[in-house]
């Protein structure tokens, strides 16, 4: 067919003819040709991280020198939600583990216009920190931070929102005085399900789109029902199975297209019992997983509870609540030497979305 487009050169797209289609100027490509000022305070530095329709920089404030994160999405993008992001993040400033968000606004470069937000900037995320400690971290390191998963969803849910997108990538710990700290970030498919005057919970339905990242969200997501609480509980599961184990049943599984690696971790998780998802590890881990499961829809969850199993067992290993986590000590669970951050790396550790 012609006019279909397959590549790009220097940022022009042409077509199978060769001829040029569109000059498409991106923020990369402006950087490169001199300093970019966002809001008259942020300097646009370099690029951390992309997404579908979104991409995120390290900046510069220029009246403290103070880094921060500039999330970026270009007007017009097919499913903008950079607005809605702020939005979120706005009604829950201040909150446990949640990033500050300094400024949001637009800036128009050479005529193309991007909604833009600066937020807080913090450091690896557990993704980034289970590559330096070998894939897994140790029982202690995954026991204060199921506490500290707990707490911020906890917040979450009580301001009205659920997440949707509980994933490795979206847990980062902070930077500075505040290392030691876990955040959750990436609002762009949160949810309000209740009403924040009325407390009228959102119907339960069916038929729904998939949200969500398939290795971490529920088997509720994957068969179209509405999510809930309860959902993004099951979602911190995974996660906390998957840092102590290295992997899940569904880790492997591949396709084509992404509908076709949905379904494989879809038919994966049907057919995975809580004792070979939970096995070798802690009974209290199946026990977290037999209370969500558990749950009714609009059912508020006992976080408390949930907190305290793993405090009971944080103690009982005699563990010591010092926020000493694997990759501070320098060695992995198996005391092995874990790998030392690169300078390059050090500089970028920000939010990424």
């Amino acid at each position: 067919m012609a006019g279909l487009l397959f590549m790009k050169i220097n940022n022009v797209s042409i077509d199978r003819d060769h001829k040029v289609i569109a000059m498409r100027p991106s923020l990369a490509c402006s950087v490169r040709e001199g300093p970019i000022l966002v809001g008259d305070q942020y300097q646009l530095v370099t690029k951390l991280g992309k997404g579908s329709f979104s991409e995120v920089w390290l900046g510069n404030n220029i009246n403290n020198g103070e880094e921060v994160a500039l999330k970026t999405e270009r007007v017009g993008t097919p499913f903008p939600n950079l607005r809605f992001e702020n939005e979120v993040y706005q009604s829950f400033a201040g909150g446990t583990g949640i990033p500050k968000v300094f400024w949001y606004g637009q800036l128009n470069n050479q005529g193309i216009l991007y909604n833009v937000m600066a937020l807080e900037r913090l450091g690896p995320s557990l993704n980034n920190l289970l590559d330096r400690c070998d894939g897994t971290f140790s029982l202690k390191t995954t026991l204060m931070l199921a506490d500290q998963m707990l707490e911020c969803i906890e917040f979450v849910h009580d301001n009205n929102f659920i997440h949707r997108d509980i994933k490795l990538d979206n847990f980062l710990m902070g930077a500075g005085a505040n290392r030691s700290k876990l955040y959750l970030i990436d609002f762009g498919l949160a949810l309000r399900y209740r009403d924040p005057t009325t407390g009228i919970h959102v119907d339960f339905s069916r038929g729904k789109f998939f949200m969500g990242t398939a290795l971490f969200a529920s088997l509720n997501a994957h068969l179209g029902f509405s999510q809930g609480r309860r959902d993004d509980l099951e979602s911190i599961g995974y996660v906390l199975v998957s840092i102590l184990s290295g992997s899940l049943p569904w880790s492997k599984a591949k396709g084509l297209r992404r509908e076709q690696v949905c379904a494989k971790v879809k038919a994966s998780k049907m057919a995975t019992s809580m004792d070979k998802l939970c096995k070798g590890l802690p009974p209290v881990f199946k026990k977290y997983f037999e209370y969500c499961l558990n749950l009714k829809y609009e059912e508020l969850p006992n976080y408390t509870h949930l907190r305290e199993n793993f405090r009971k067992l944080f103690r009982k290993q005699g563990y010591r609540n010092d926020y000493v986590y694997d990759w501070d000590l320098g060695v992995d669970k198996n005391g092995k030497a874990v790998k030392k951050i690169p300078h390059t790396e050090k500089k970028s550790a920000c939010v990424i979305a």
